[in-house]
């Protein structure tokens, strides 16, 4: 009986379930018929009432008795349903919670194994334990570097499914909630944009809000790759303290967190502008999405950018509002999300239709009730099925600053992806094939996913025409790097007959030092020898940290040559450069000028700006039709003594990263805004229409790192090889970082490499080919060092005329030195043997690392055999044959007397002995006791042996007695002549090294050399109609470099 009363009642559960089940859908139909049989009955009511009245008396004690039965059925079967869908419910969802845990195990763990690919650790709470970094723990946090990002992100946990209070199951189940955080399907009816939209409409409520956009912008750093992901963070009410991610590198967090209403419309103009460019220039119809995009052939890979707001409405005007609506509508496919916090509490602007968050983002709103004080939020799913949830909070201070120490840590190990200069020129493509009659052109770099980025200058195929170029950008946005693409491309495409080189460096570095000698990284020991025989074909002139006169120099020498071709274009009756070439045959190359840091030439209002300012003009006015093209470079293009006019003939604008100021003076007005798009080192922006909008090409500088320049220099070193190239004329090289070697002097050279002494008539003739050339004074010419120009180093004549004596002036002996070593050997060259005598007193200072002592005993050793020469010291030395300094001026002083007595004797008398040569190397007084003041009748006056030296130097040169006197300072030289400065009048050839602007003053009549730099000297001869001439003192002759010199005079006396 229990058995078939137990099968009933599950047959009746079942009935009940099923009534239920059907209730709903068959009420209508039971009303209507019922009304149709309450009709019917109204009809036969009169005759039926007696029947039923009767019927109803015999049927009472029987329902009563049934429905009692069916009651207790019903009652049994509800409470057996009520017991059994818990239990199937609670074994459903411990099912779909172990499936979920294994998918989440096999996504934070797949990779555990593997060092390289750590766990994404995107399901677990930030209190699990793995999410603090350790070494000693293999599956704990690590930035990730490489791989795809995340699609889902955990943003709390479940609380409610449904009507379903997961609270209440036993066991506790623990499920995450995931929200998509990029776009995972191209497909519209599936798309998930990512975005992200949480409401709030209480205090309580807003804290929540604010602390989930904190952990979700946390999850998102510290989940996708390392320098994959950029932030821009909006906090106007909390001032940058809801996202405290400033230890984080720039290039994760930007440069700061935005508050001002100013700010905000910024950073919104800024991302739809990135996005704008992401979709026209990358995307196009090539790609769907970012990813698609990724996946290409594409080196650079577009990062993803999240905008993380907080308080929302506050501070966003119109503007903000319509950049934000284009962000959620167009972003995602960019791969640009917003993730907002959004207060109702707020008043809502006039034209803020909210609705878009819901159409757009995955909607989190304040549900009516708490769960364990904590408040919950609510959240529909795609197919409509709420839930509840519970926000996570982001982790503890001590565990969020290890987690963003570990992603800072990995950032500065991450490499850069750059793009290989080989990928723009593939092995064998260095065959100097092109031609330049209309053009040059080359790739630089990378737009888009694998279009090229072509500098060119001169008349495309379109008829464009651009002569001359712009590059500007911030330190470290990739100038120098681009300035290399430029260079060194063009040098693979045309060979040195199509293009000729001029590249000048303003800046303290050697960035062009390779050109002359790709051997030598720029890390490399300066004071070794370039190789110039490895210098690029291309190069006509290098200047490595260049002085302003040196680079007038150049612009002149390119001036002259346009004036050249222009003679020559108009004898052909041409005007241009394609023409000329086609009816003469000449192999007349294209002129490209390089002139990095170009506004160091104007820093100074002065004659220098002036002609440069002429030249400059000139130059970027009629250098089209000849060729002849200029790329300036600068970090600062805003150059106050510059002729404003010059920017105007300026075609090429290549922006790198700069701020919005420095940018209106490279991109023309409505262009600036584009600087924005630029993120990091080298990017560009390239428009060959003067900066006008609409002409931007954005792309990526090629990898030109040392080690890249240097392959690709050696290879095109090594197709002129196979060309069988021969350099037509020297390179012509200054290098402002050392002194000059005496080696590079070329008259010098010339001289050196003679075969027979030369008479000072053919001397002049063959070498020295100057004007002021008297055979009767007897001239010796003296090379100081390199002039800043292009030509013949700076030199000084001796005459045999009052005052030419020179002067010395400066505190640096080896420089002094330098300039006295150029001295003494140019000397020698100039004169044929026993014409000349030396006679030295060195007082510099005595140790064992004293060059410039060496120097002069090397020069007596290996050159006294031909020209007499003594040197004393202050301590004398019989066995080096080293007298007393004292002594020298002495025997110099009698020779003196001898020819004045010579002289007196006979007026007429021409022939009075060999041109001496008095080098008196004083430097302090301290170190020449016989030459300081002493205390007369009123005054000090000159020593016995100072009067004898201005006797010498007032009436010395006329017997053919040249003093050459170094000291100190003029406060040096006056103290010698008990104050009388008219001693100076004794001097025409003047040197002064940095000094005093008095000291200047007295020397120079001007104060130009109180502002002289290290390695830098300037020169004066006050016979000469000349000012002053800066220059560049040759180094101090080595013992090894003298025998080589002195070898080739044993040669020729052979």
């Amino acid at each position: 009986m229990l058995k078939h009363m137990t099968k009933e009642l599950q047959e009746l559960t079942l009935k009940e379930v099923e009534l239920r089940r059907r209730l709903p859908g068959e009420e209508a139909h039971l009303t209507q018929k019922l009304l149709q049989e309450e009709a019917q009955l109204k009809q036969l009511m009169p005759q039926a009432e007696v029947r039923f009245n009767k019927l109803l008396e015999q049927s009472k004690a029987k329902a009563v008795v049934e429905l009692a039965t069916i009651a207790s059925y019903t009652k049994l079967a509800s409470q057996k349903a009520n017991e059994e869908a818990p239990r199937l419910l609670r074994e459903e969802w411990t099912q779909q919670q172990q499936l979920l845990a294994d998918i989440m195990h096999l996504i934070d763990g797949i990779t555990a194994a593997s060092e390289d690919s750590p766990p994404r650790l995107i399901s677990l709470p930030w209190g699990d334990r793995l999410w603090s970094p350790s070494d000693r723990e293999k599956n704990s946090y690590r930035p990730q570097t490489s791989g795809l990002a995340p699609g889902v992100l955990r943003v709390g946990e479940l609380q409610q499914l449904g009507t379903l209070p997961l609270e209440q199951l036993q066991p506790r189940i623990s499920i995450p909630a995931f929200v998509p955080i990029r776009a995972l399907s191209t497909d519209p009816a599936s798309h998930t944009p990512g975005h992200i939209a949480i409401f709030s409409n209480s205090a309580d409520s807003r804290q929540a809000a604010v602390e989930a956009i904190q952990s979700i912008a946390l999850r998102v750093i510290s989940t996708f790759p390392v320098k994959k992901v950029r932030g821009v963070f909006i906090d106007p009410v909390g001032m940058g303290n809801n996202f405290p991610f400033k230890s984080l590198p720039e290039i994760i967090s930007g440069p700061r967190t935005y508050t001002r209403s100013d700010d905000v419309r910024e950073q919104l103009r800024e991302l739809t502008l990135k996005t704008e460019q992401v979709i026209q220039k990358y995307l196009s119809t090539d790609y769907q999405t970012i990813e698609e995009y990724n996946g290409a052939k594409s080196f650079i890979k577009e990062p993803y950018r999240y905008l993380f707001v907080a308080d929302f409405p506050t501070n966003f005007d119109n503007t903000s509002w319509e950049d934000l609506k284009s962000l959620l509508i167009n972003g995602a496919r960019a791969g640009m999300y917003v993730v907002l916090h959004i207060d109702e509490t707020l008043e809502k602007p006039r034209n803020f239709n909210y609705g878009i968050f819901n159409s757009s983002c995955t909607v989190l709103r304040p549900s009516d009730r708490n769960y364990q004080r904590n408040q919950l939020f609510s959240m529909n799913l795609p197919n409509n099925l709420a839930c509840k949830i519970i926000l996570d909070r982001p982790p503890a201070n001590e565990q969020f600053n290890q987690i963003t120490e570990a992603i800072t840590k990995a950032t500065k190990e991450v490499k850069t992806e750059t793009i290989p200069f080989t990928e723009l020129y593939p092995p064998k493509m260095t065959e100097w094939s092109f031609d330049s009659r209309e053009e040059m052109r080359a790739p630089i770099g990378i737009t888009g996913a694998t279009d090229y980025i072509e500098f060119w200058m001169g008349n495309n195929e379109d008829g464009k025409v651009t002569s001359q170029g712009l590059l500007a950008g911030k330190p470290g946005a990739g100038k120098s790097y681009t300035l290399h693409a430029i260079i060194t491309s063009l040098a693979m495409r045309y060979s040195p007959d199509e293009l000729e080189m001029y590249l000048l460096d303003f800046k303290e570095g050697v960035e062009f030092q390779i050109y002359v000698d790709p051997e030598r990284s720029e890390s490399a020991n300066l004071d070794g020898e370039l190789n110039e025989a490895k210098a690029l074909p291309h190069a006509k002139v290098v200047s490595i940290e260049s002085d302003r006169e040196f680079g007038l120099s150049v612009l002149k020498y390119i001036q002259r040559e346009l004036e050249d071709r222009g003679s020559k274009f108009r004898a052909a009756g041409v005007s241009s450069l394609k023409d000329y070439r086609n009816r003469s045959e000449e192999k007349m190359p294209r002129i490209l000028v390089v002139i990095d840091e170009f506004q160091y030439m104007f820093q100074e209002n002065d004659d220098i700006t002036r002609q440069l300012n002429i030249i400059f003009d000139d130059i970027t006015r009629r250098g089209r039709a000849f060729g002849v093209h200029l790329l300036i470079a600068s970090q600062s293009p805003s150059v106050p003594n510059m002729s404003g006019g010059i920017y105007s003939f300026i075609d090429l604008r290549m922006a790198q990263q700069m701020d919005k100021k420095t940018a209106a003076s490279v991109l023309a007005e409505g262009n600036i805004d584009a600087v924005d798009l630029l993120e990091g080192p080298g990017e560009i922006i390239y428009n060959s229409q003067q900066g006008k909008k609409g002409y931007n090409t954005v792309g990526q500088i090629a990898d030109m790192s040392a080690t890249i320049r240097r392959n690709a220099l050696l290879q095109i070193q090594s197709v002129a090889g196979d060309k069988h190239y021969k350099r037509p004329e020297p390179l012509i090289l200054f290098n402002g970082t050392q002194a000059t070697k005496l080696n590079r002097n070329r008259q010098l050279i010339q001289l050196s490499g003679m075969s027979n002494w030369l008479p000072l008539r053919e001397l002049n003739k063959q070498v020295i080919k100057q004007a002021d050339w008297s055979l009767e004074e007897t001239p010796g010419v003296a090379w100081l060092g390199e002039a800043m120009r292009i030509g013949n180093h700076t030199q000084a004549i001796f005459r045999r005329r009052p005052r030419s004596n020179m002067l010395l002036i400066g505190t640096s002996e080896e420089t002094i030195f330098g300039i006295l070593g150029g001295i003494l050997i140019s000397l020698v060259h100039c004169r044929q043997p026993n014409t000349a005598q030396f006679r030295i007193m060195d007082l510099s200072q005595q140790d064992e690392e004293n060059h410039q002592g060496k120097m002069l005993v090397s020069f007596r050793d290996t050159f006294g055999k031909y020209f007499p020469v003594s040197i004393g010291k202050r301590f004398p030395n019989p066995e080096a044959q080293i007298q007393r300094s004292e002594d020298i001026l002495q025997q110099t002083y009698v020779e003196f007397e001898r020819r004045k007595k010579l002289r007196d004797d006979n007026p007429n008398e021409m022939n009075l002995g060999q041109s001496l040569f008095f080098v008196c190397a004083v430097g302090g007084l301290s170190r020449a006791q016989n030459l300081r003041p002493i205390m007369g009748s009123r005054n000090e006056e000159p020593s016995a042996d100072a009067k004898n030296l201005i006797t010498l130097l007032s009436q010395g040169p006329e017997l053919g007695i040249h003093t050459i006197l170094w000291l100190e300072s003029m406060k040096t030289f006056l103290k010698m002549t008990a104050e009388n400065r008219s001693s100076l009048t004794h001097f025409d050839l003047r040197i002064g090294l940095t000094m005093p602007g008095d000291d200047s003053r007295s020397l120079f009549a001007e104060t130009s050399a109180q502002n002289l730099p290290r390695l830098r000297a300037y020169f004066h001869d006050e016979a000469a109609a000349a000012g002053l001439e800066k220059f560049k003192p040759y180094a101090v002759p080595a013992v090894q470099e003298i025998t080589e010199y002195g070898h080739r005079f044993k040669q020729r006396s052979l």
